[in-house]
């Protein structure tokens, strides 16, 4: 999966060596080639530095904010009723993402393997990291 980070988001500069977390709707944590902490959050197009170094990682991990962020329990709960258990490999998705308009819920939840979600939403992120807000938007998948 690491190689799939680096070819989808490596246009943010950052090299992906090693995956410290995923959850269910795909969002991934992956330490760099420099020991920093990042996170790809598919569902806001958006990939960030969260921790310099695994000691602040290990801090950001038990805040309560980034607990409950990360589990998305009633969101996950959500999705699970509505569409049923994950498959191995499958991940819940929002199949327009929240930057895009799309909402949390019942009609906007898909399923999709973790490498596709890595690519549409790496792909998709960099067709509009410049684009200013209220842009119309004309994809070429």
């Amino acid at each position: 999966m690491v190689d799939k980070i680096n070819e989808f988001w490596q246009w943010m500069g950052v090299t992906a060596e090693s995956i410290a977390a995923t959850n269910e709707f795909g969002n991934i944590v992956f330490v760099s080639d420099k020991g920093q902490y990042w996170r790809i959050c598919p569902e806001e197009l958006q990939c960030e530095m969260i921790a310099p170094n695994a000691v602040i990682w290990e801090d950001v991990k038990e805040e309560e904010q980034f607990k409950t962020r990360w589990e998305m329990t009633e969101i996950v709960e959500a999705a699970k009723n509505t569409l049923g258990e994950l498959n191995e490999g499958e991940k819940y998705c929002l199949k327009l993402p929240l930057i895009l308009g799309g909402l949390f819920e019942e009609r906007n939840f898909g399923k999709i393997s973790l490498e596709a979600l890595i690519r549409f939403s790496g792909e998709m992120a960099f067709q509009i990291k410049d684009m200013p807000d209220g842009e119309k938007i004309q994809f070429g998948f």
